[in-house]
């Protein structure tokens, strides 16, 4: 079991790029840069239902735009 752990830790760390590696080496990660917080309206159900607005719009758009581009190359194509 040791054996198989270490492989897969050496075949996870020849997949890491080199500068990765060396990033670790010489420089800690701090954490609390890294922090973030969400604000009101960019997470849970107000996130879900802005984003399924966002693509209801958005097919709809793609909708109206392709029907005028068919209706454009249908009557271009009925003068021939």
């Amino acid at each position: 079991m040791k054996k198989l752990l270490a492989l897969v830790s050496l075949i996870a760390q020849l997949n890491r790029p080199k500068f990765y590696q060396y990033e670790l080496m010489w420089f800690k990660r701090d954490k609390e840069k890294e922090r973030f917080y969400l604000l009101p309206g960019q997470g849970g159900r107000a996130m879900r239902r802005k984003r399924a607005m966002f693509l209801a719009w958005s097919i709809a758009a793609g909708l109206i735009v392709s029907l005028g581009m068919a209706f454009a190359l249908y009557f271009a194509n009925m003068r021939h």
